[in-house]
């Protein structure tokens, strides 16, 4: 099975490659557009020198030659050569001194002057130079070999008066790309001839091939160490995924003791911290499994060692008969503990697992309150407790479970009776911010430090370390009253400072009480 080092390695280097095959067609395209069209563009400006020199010749067919064919016809011939760029060693005045001559002679030889003398051009500008009549019939030209190079088409668009222009389209008779250039020649504001020069363009193929040779070589040297980069770069982005690994397996094996060390700023370095929470969590949660055991074996095993103790002494008649009905009510209170240990532990599952359901009705919150602090009543006087309590003028309505929300009340006013001072203050208030009714349970006494606010929602938490001062105590009441709160998508939390004592603090949804005003009054 391929690694995925390997896959990403090899995935790199193959979009390397191709971006390198794209960047080579690409230059090459680009290459020869520019170079042939530069090309194009000053055959264009000769063609249009050029027939404009043919047409100053024909046009002295018709008439006496003198001295001004010679100065016009050597101003023609000198710009054609400069726009073309040939050597400066051309000798012009050879060609206007043989054009004089033409003032002497008569008929064909001013024809085959004005021939030799775009032969002589045409070898110079390394070109094939002719002109042909409407009939296709050539007229002039220094190339014997290219009369069928030109599509009757490309005549018939010249004499429209169209200039043509086809690159790289001829190969027919060179060897080498060739472009042609067609242009029209006007007699009297009509065009009589048609212009055609052709070269073909070794140096724009020797150019583009030795620009994309120079190129090739410094994609592929590029392309080499594009992929010796990416080949380190993934060799320790592998390491560190292969350490990651390994740290999970230990995981799995139950180990949580040791921890990835993070030496990245990158992505990878905020994953191998997140992995290290993801550890640290986990082996709380261990942690916190091992206390639930523990804790759980405790408070189970305190009542059961009670009853086998009480239930033996009986049979075997250790405890006198008058005394077995005392002892026979502690083993009914640890059979009942037991139980409801058993159903709280139940209870506390299902909920977390979301598996409770809930039956909502409508609750007159502050009946419902003062109905289960009535139960601690005894308890109250016992630690002659002060009770204020402040509810807002109207009582809303809210929508709960009933059960439930009797067990979170209930519990939250048992634990704030356990742990109250002596003479101490009970409160009960309510209040209503962003549509929520806010209830607050507060008591005075010891202070919960922060940090051990959030341990006491962990079940079988108790706030004293020796877990004897409340004997009775599970030590799932709290987690039990968190889950409940949860499961109705409410919010519980925490408060405790030396002034106000300890106040938890839930809030409940409100059923629009305010559109039954008279409900609400007692």
């Amino acid at each position: 099975m391929r690694t995925l080092f390997g896959k990403m390695v090899a995935t790199h280097a193959l979009a390397i490659f191709v971006g390198i095959l794209i960047m080579i067609f690409g230059l090459n395209a680009i290459f020869q557009y520019y170079f042939v069209e530069k090309q194009e563009n000053q055959m264009l400006e000769q063609a249009e020198q050029i027939a404009g020199a043919y047409a100053f010749f024909a046009e002295s067919q018709q008439s006496d030659f003198s001295g001004v064919y010679s100065e016009q016809f050597r101003e023609y011939m000198t710009q054609i050569i400069e726009n073309a760029e040939i050597d400066s060693e051309f000798d012009i005045d050879r060609l206007i001194g043989a054009s004089n001559i033409v003032n002497v002679l008569e008929g064909d030889f001013r024809e085959a002057l004005f021939q030799f003398e775009l032969a002589s051009l045409g070898n110079y500008m390394n070109a094939s130079i002719f002109i042909v009549n409407e009939q296709a019939q050539l007229m002039s030209q220094n190339d014997m070999t290219v009369k069928e190079t030109i599509p009757r088409a490309s005549v018939e668009l010249v004499f429209e008066g169209k200039v043509v222009q086809e690159a790289l389209g001829i190969k027919k008779i060179y060897e080498n790309p060739v472009i042609t250039v067609g242009y029209p020649i006007y007699l009297d504001g009509k065009v009589a001839y048609a212009l055609f020069l052709q070269a073909d363009v070794p140096a724009v193929t020797e150019t583009v091939s030795d620009i994309l040779s120079i190129t090739i070589i410094s994609l592929l040297i590029t392309g080499i160490i594009a992929v010796i980069a990416i080949f380190l770069v993934m060799s320790n982005v592998t390491k560190e995924i292969s350490r990651v690994n390994i740290r999970m397996k230990e995981i799995a094996q139950g180990n949580f003791d040791r921890r990835l060390k993070v030496t990245r700023n990158d992505e990878l370095g905020e994953l191998m911290g997140t992995f290290n929470m993801m550890v640290d969590e986990l082996s709380h949660v261990e942690k916190k499994r091992e206390e639930f055991v523990s804790n759980l074996s405790h408070d189970f095993r305190s009542p059961l060692t009670s009853i086998n103790g009480y239930t033996q002494a009986i049979l075997d008649g250790t405890i006198p008969p008058e005394n077995q009905e005392r002892y026979l009510r502690i083993v009914a209170e640890e059979s009942s503990r037991l139980t409801k240990m058993a159903n709280d532990i139940l209870d506390l599952s299902r909920m977390q697992t979301g598996a409770a359901k809930l039956e909502l009705e409508e609750i007159k919150i502050h009946d419902f309150m003062i109905n289960e602090l009535v139960k601690f009543e005894d308890r109250i006087e016992e630690k002659e407790v002060d009770v204020q309590v402040h509810f807002i003028s109207k009582t809303p309505i809210i929508v709960a479970d009933r059960a439930l929300l009797q067990r979170v009340v209930y519990n939250l006013l048992d634990n704030a009776l356990k742990f109250i001072n002596r003479k101490g203050t009970l409160e009960l208030k309510t209040q209503v911010k962003s549509q929520k009714l806010v209830v607050t349970i507060r008591n005075s006494g010891a202070v919960i430090r922060k940090e051990e606010q959030m341990k006491i929602w962990e079940r079988f938490s108790k706030l004293d370390s020796s877990r004897g001062q409340v004997k009775k105590s599970s030590g799932l009441g709290l987690s039990i009253v968190k889950e409940i709160i949860r499961a109705h998508e409410e919010e519980i939390w925490i408060e405790s400072t030396r002034d106000t004592g300890v106040s938890f603090i839930f809030t409940l949804p409100i059923n629009a009480w305010e559109k039954k005003p008279k409900r609400n009054e007692k």
